[in-house]
Order: C-alpha cells, then structure tokens, then sequence
C-alpha cells in the first residue's frame, strides 16, 4: 500500500483514519482543513480500480454493482458510498449534495467526470423519456406487445386458465395475474377484440 505524509505532523502512514487519531481528529475532521489531498487521493484510487477500456468512453467500476447498478467505493470511515458521485467531486470539486447526479452516457456503472452532471429529479426523468429508457411492459419480458392482449383476452373471457396461459406463454402465474391486473404492461390500452 502506498504511504502518506501527514500535514500536520509530517510522519508517513498507510491508513489516514488510523494516523489521525494519534491528533484527536477523525478523518473527516482532519480532511475538512485538506480537501485538495482528500480529493487528489480518492481520484488516485478510482483510477487504480477502474477497468478503462481500449475502445470505449466509459470509465467502468470491477467492483459488484449494488442493487441499483451503480458502481460503489468504501471510504473509511463514511462506509460505503455511490462511485460516480464521489467520482464527480474527486475529478472536478463540485459536490453533489442533495443533487442527483446524472450521467449523460446511460451508463450506470460509468464514473468518468466528462459523463456525469449534477441535476434533479425533474430532469433526470425528462432524460429517461427522451432517450427512451422508460420501461415498459417488463424490462426482461420477450412478450410482444400482441401476446399480452392475447394473455388478458383469454383470462378475460374464460377462455383458459391461468396456468394453461402460464405455460403456453412460458411465464409463472403470478406473472399473468400482473399482466391481467395491469400492474405489468399497463401502458396497452385494453381492447374488445384481438386482431387475428
């Protein structure tokens, strides 16, 4: 592992949340008077463990994204944090606070500066259409459009069972009981015939 000077004592170290103790600081103390080294040293790192394809833009995380598909970085001693806000701020000082922080390459795991900007929740949502990645129906669903008012038609009409519609489809039931509730592929308008 690569050492540190201390700037308030000038003895090298390894893990800046230990050292500081020795001041009666915490990490975040000590780093509130020195933020350039805070940022020049998470910047250092995220370098080091990202994979920087050859032929690609983005700057991907290794690590396993969490459940939302976000890269994540652990900082002693704030724990875990979303990698491409820290990114943000490493790379360029401007702290996300309470802003969302966007990224213009529809990329999740992507923490490279030049494709992230800061924004809301307005405009976040407003990209997300624009650029078509709303979901519709179900994102892992191969049902066309056509087979989901096939699937309501019949259990609508009594022309099947649920579980014969499951397996002629190839879904679970509890997959066409969301499809015939309209919690799944709700965006179909309901119609009175099917169009053979």
């Amino acid at each position: 592992m690569r050492r540190a000077r201390c700037a308030l004592c000038g003895r090298s170290f390894e893990q800046l949340h230990k050292h500081v103790r020795i001041h009666g600081l915490d990490a975040w103390a000590y780093y509130g008077a020195h933020l350039a080294a805070l940022r020049a040293q998470v910047a250092a790192r995220i370098k080091r463990e990202l994979r920087v394809p050859a032929l690609g833009p983005c700057w991907i995380s290794v690590d396993v994204p969490d459940g939302g598909g976000y890269g994540r970085m652990r900082i002693p001693p704030r724990g875990t944090v979303k990698l491409h806000r820290v990114s943000l701020w490493a790379f360029t000082g401007a702290w996300p606070g309470d802003a969302l922080v966007r990224h213009r390459c529809d990329v999740r795991r992507c923490c490279r500066p030049s494709h992230l900007e800061l924004g809301d929740h307005v405009a976040n949502m407003a990209d997300r259409a624009e650029r078509g990645r709303t979901a519709r129906g179900s994102q892992i669903s191969d049902l066309e459009d056509l087979d989901v008012r096939v699937i309501r038609h019949t259990i609508e009409h009594g022309e099947g069972t649920r579980r014969e519609v499951a397996e002629r489809f190839g879904l679970s039931t509890s997959a066409v009981d969301h499809i015939v509730a309209r919690r799944s592929w709700a965006h179909l308008e309901p119609v009175d015939e099917i169009p053979w």
